[in-house]
């Protein structure tokens, strides 16, 4: 379930003493408000929580602190995350690929012969097909390379090849740079920070993370094999946010009546 906030516009007119009723279009507060949330939310996680959160367990602190980040581990493995994260990207261009290569079927060549955007376009099509393929390949030999590290990588694929090299090494008793620790690069709930968006509809404004456990590290919750996510709130409404709806509203009704908001402060 995604962290989902949503305030009616209507609840909020009885709680500031300003004349709503008399606008027609509250989208553009509404709006004004989302910028300032969400730039409060990202600021929640550039601070990781401002010292509220609670911070990593010790043996999670270990753990990263004896974990590299290159593609290759101290005893000569393809790291999992490694194979995790350029295996998701190897999906992406395949998929895309496919995409490619039946766009560029359904443009026939009698049709590239007498427009000339029509051959540009299949041939940009048939490229995109062929990073496709190629993608598919690099992905199998990441699989194999991956379930044994003596299979062979085609020298196709300057990554992997790389890896393979490094692999090597190791296998043959050398020592080979692990990357940075995992700790210097790891941030608190860090794939959470660009999950935000905000949507704006007939006077309802809907704040809420893309991410489908999101809820479970902004309320803290029970997961799998009974571990306990510490409550990591990222995500709410408060007195502060209401204050400032208020304001913007104000401003913003000033701003209709060509009053200076600046100008009109303290008075």
């Amino acid at each position: 379930m995604n962290v989902k906030i949503k305030y009616n516009i209507q609840e909020i007119e009885d709680s500031i003493d300003l004349f709503i009723d008399s606008m027609a279009d509250l989208d553009p507060i509404l709006r004004r408000f989302s910028a300032y949330k969400r730039g409060n939310v990202k600021g929640i996680f550039k601070t990781e929580g401002a010292g509220k959160w609670k911070p990593l367990a010790p043996s999670t602190i270990k753990r990263l602190e004896n974990t590299g980040t290159s593609s290759v581990t101290a005893q000569g493995k393809l790291r999992a995350s490694y194979v995790r994260n350029r295996g998701a990207q190897l999906k992406g261009l395949k998929r895309a690929g496919n995409k490619a290569a039946t766009r560029a079927k359904g443009i026939s060549s009698f049709a590239t012969v007498f427009s000339s955007k029509a051959a540009l376009r299949k041939q940009r099509l048939q490229k995109k097909a062929a990073k496709g393929i190629s993608a598919l390949r690099e992905h199998e030999e990441l699989g194999n390379l991956y379930k044994d590290s003596t299979a062979a990588v085609s020298g196709d694929f300057n990554n992997l090849s790389a890896a393979k090299k490094k692999i090597s090494k190791v296998q043959a008793g050398k020592n080979v740079s692990i990357g940075k620790r995992a700790i210097e690069k790891h941030k608190l709930l860090g794939k959470l920070a660009n999950s935000i968006e905000a949507k704006i509809a007939k006077g309802l404004l809907t704040i809420e993370s893309r991410i489908p456990w999101s809820e479970a590290h902004n309320d803290g919750d029970t997961v799998g094999n009974d571990a306990t996510l510490a409550a990591r709130v990222f995500l709410e409404i408060t007195p502060e946010d209401m204050d400032m709806f208020a304001e913007i509203a104000e401003n913003y009704m000033l701003e209709k009546f060509g009053i200076d908001p600046k100008k009109n402060k303290g008075k």
